[in-house]
């Protein structure tokens, strides 16, 4: 094989290895927290998305307080919202355990799931985590910095479902008092990739095969 076949094979391969090891990004990073804690109740409480391109969710996590461990383990999924809006498919889910055993990234603590394949266009999508009334993880209110620019908030108030089990956060929450902004509820995230355009797989398989074809061709 001489020189100039390898570069080529090399850019290629340098392609896709650069398409498949891009670094998860996480939906947002803790801005800052307040002394005011969010509303107790014992149920699933979340935030609803809809995705400006095509993306790979790929870990879930949930918010640890000052980062010194969770005190205790949280269940987290991911729906999509059913048309209708009080139902919803589980795409994902996981446990995030109490501890530090957990990557902390961006103020929140993460697990790994079978990625899923989110849609541009396909619809809204929530993302919730199990919390109970007076629950030591949840003592102060934790404020996103900036949205990563391929996920779109939804502008309304947080998310919830009552009960003792993980659930699709169908209900909107309300404020904590009569003329009081909603709440929202960032103790839920997760983090993503970048679908690769179909473009870029597409093109290389032929371009590869017209390369090596010129390069058999007897001179």
């Amino acid at each position: 094989m001489n020189a100039s076949l390898q570069r080529i094979l090399g850019l290629v391969a340098a392609t896709f290895v650069a398409a498949s090891a891009q670094a998860d990004t996480p939906a947002f990073v803790l801005g800052s927290v307040s002394a005011n804690p969010p509303s107790s109740f014992t149920g699933t409480r979340g935030w609803e998305f809809a995705p400006r391109r095509d993306i790979l969710i790929t870990q879930l996590g949930v918010f640890d307080s000052g980062g010194d461990g969770l005190i205790s383990p949280h269940e987290i999924g991911l729906w999509r919202r059913d048309p209708g809006g009080f139902t919803g498919t589980l795409l994902a889910s996981v446990t995030v355990p109490a501890g530090t055993d957990t990557s902390l990234i961006g103020g929140y603590r993460w697990v790994s799931i079978s990625p899923v394949v989110i849609r541009f266009g396909s619809g809204f999508y929530t993302v919730g985590a199990q919390y109970s009334t007076g629950d030591a993880d949840d003592m102060v209110t934790p404020y996103p910095a900036p949205f990563a620019p391929d996920i779109g908030l939804v502008q309304a108030n947080g998310k919830v479902a009552l009960g003792s089990e993980l659930a699709f956060p169908f209900a909107y929450w309300g404020g904590p008092c009569e003329g009081c902004p909603a709440e929202r509820f960032f103790e839920p995230n997760f983090q993503y990739t970048v679908v690769p355009e179909p473009s870029v797989w597409f093109l290389l398989p032929p371009a590869l095969g017209l390369l090596l074809l010129r390069h058999r061709k007897p001179h």
